[in-house]
């Protein structure tokens, strides 16, 4: 089936994890800071209140946040029971949900294929085992996969499962928000930033593939890009030609958060008494298919570049 490729549908999810952030890069490399970034880590009440995340999963447009006082992030119009549009928390919205750290654990979990997730056990340093902490508490442990691979790491395949969880809550939000049947998605394109493999194959994994086996897109196949956070533009572009060349006719882009970007800037928010923004993950799935009469068309026409 040939024809102009279209935007069926789409979702944009956040995880609010702020006891992950001590294992983003840049806390990891200045632990000696670590009980300042602890005590500056917001409730996901707080969280929730914060107006950019309201409009990334669609309660606010984005012209609001110009009336809205400033800083945003002890605004206090900012209430997330003012934003639901429907009389909800305002967790959920037309594009998504932002998801608690408890609930984003159980799905961490639920992904693990290999018993790398531990909750309820007390993690053993010794072993490479990372804690999981809630709330200050630790509730968990995080198994690595291999003595002495260093692509096998706990720290590195945490961050390679946390992309895997929220490209999955993203890609089922997707399907529930679409009604769209998993099995009528023929290819999936990965486009996150983590490098999925092991000693002999350090970035060969493919994420979109995982991802979408555990959305039940069993008749799907996948690979994945990367371009840094240009990765979703180049993979938009590639899902549309391969409608548009009738390669496939559905087409799934999907990518989870980057766990080493937690806390990325932390240090300048400790410095200013700022509370530590970057304690989310944010997950998107897009559907691309055959535009038909009234779905946005993807301009494969107007495609640029950014020469070399």
């Amino acid at each position: 089936m040939t024809g102009r490729a279209g935007i069926l549908g789409a979702a944009f999810v956040l995880e609010h994890v702020p006891d992950l952030v001590r294992y983003g890069s840049k806390p990891l490399r200045e632990r000696d800071r670590l009980p300042e970034l602890l005590g500056s880590l917001r409730t996901y009440e707080e969280a929730l209140a914060y107006p950019p995340h309201q409009v990334f999963i669609g309660n606010l447009r984005p012209e609001e946040l110009w009336e809205l006082p400033r800083p945003w992030w002890t605004c206090p119009g900012a209430r997330p029971q003012d934003m639901s549009g429907n009389g909800a928390s305002g967790a959920r919205g037309p594009f998504g949900e932002l998801m608690p750290q408890a609930d984003y654990y159980r799905l961490l979990a639920e992904v693990d294929q290999f018993d790398l997730v531990r909750l309820g056990t007390e993690p053993d340093e010794g072993a490479g085992e990372l804690a999981l902490y809630d709330g200050g508490r630790i509730v968990g442990a995080f198994a690595r996969a291999h003595e002495a691979d260093e692509a096998l790491q706990a720290t590195v395949l945490l961050e390679n499962l946390c992309c895997k969880a929220s490209g999955v809550h993203a890609l089922r939000s997707l399907l529930e928000r679409t009604a769209t049947d998993p099995e009528s998605i023929e290819y999936v394109i990965g486009c996150g930033e983590e490098a999925v493999g092991d000693r002999y194959q350090r970035g060969g994994g493919a994420m979109g593939k995982a991802i979408a086996e555990a959305a039940g897109l069993t008749r799907a196949s996948g690979s994945d890009v990367k371009a840094f956070c240009a990765a979703p533009v180049h993979a938009l572009i590639m899902a549309g030609a391969l409608v548009e060349s009738g390669a496939y006719e559905r087409v799934v882009v999907v990518a989870g958060g980057s766990l080493a970007k937690l806390g990325m800037k932390f240090q300048g928010a400790l410095d200013h008494g700022v509370p530590v923004l970057e304690d989310v993950l944010a997950g998107m799935a897009v559907l691309v298919g055959p535009a038909g009469d009234s779905a946005p068309v993807l301009r494969l026409d107007a495609v640029g570049r950014h020469r070399i």
